[in-house]
């Protein structure tokens, strides 16, 4: 299996909104830390162009603030998987823009982009769907900066790190 490349925003976050998050976390075994995935699985023949070009884009962007208010169901268009994804309503377009600068030139994503926070997994999108409804059901508040970019390598068993870019623009 060829290493897939991972571009995550991982948020500094308060205690709380951490706990919050961990509270609420389910079946997300492979990668314990929340975050914003940027950028989706790229396999790339040249690992340090890509990690050249992602330095280039730390370099232009500030960091981003965010404020999450709600949890909306996300599915992965290949099965029947549901997720639960805390999604943002201040910030969006920021993390908007940064997906898009790291998909330039480096192919693109084969289904919408949804800015989020992945919070579980479940089997199916209507028990997804439930866990949705009964997280917006207490007021959903996380709010945090996002002031690097982290890539990621997933194998067949492991996700490492590979390089982290402070946003410095």
């Amino acid at each position: 299996m060829d290493r897939k490349l991972f571009t995550l925003a991982v948020p500094e976050l308060s205690k709380r909104d951490q706990d919050w998050i961990d509270a609420r976390r389910f079946g997300r075994a492979d990668y314990p830390v929340p975050h914003f995935t940027v950028a989706f699985g790229i396999i790339i023949d040249d690992q340090s162009a890509f990690l050249a070009h992602v330095d280039r884009i730390a370099a232009r962007f500030a960091p981003v603030a965010f404020q999450c208010s709600r949890v909306v169901l996300g599915t992965d268009h290949r099965d029947e998987t549901g997720y639960t994804f805390l999604v943002p309503d201040v910030g969006e377009s920021g993390v908007l823009a940064l997906h898009d600068a790291v998909y330039s030139g480096f192919g693109q994503l084969d289904a919408p982009f949804v800015p989020h926070i992945t919070l579980g997994r479940y089997p199916t999108a209507a028990e997804a769907n439930d866990a949705c409804e009964i997280l917006n059901s207490e007021p959903v508040s996380v709010s945090g900066v996002l002031s690097a970019l982290s890539v990621v390598a997933q194998g067949e068993d492991e996700v490492s790190d590979v390089a982290v870019f402070k946003l410095r623009g």
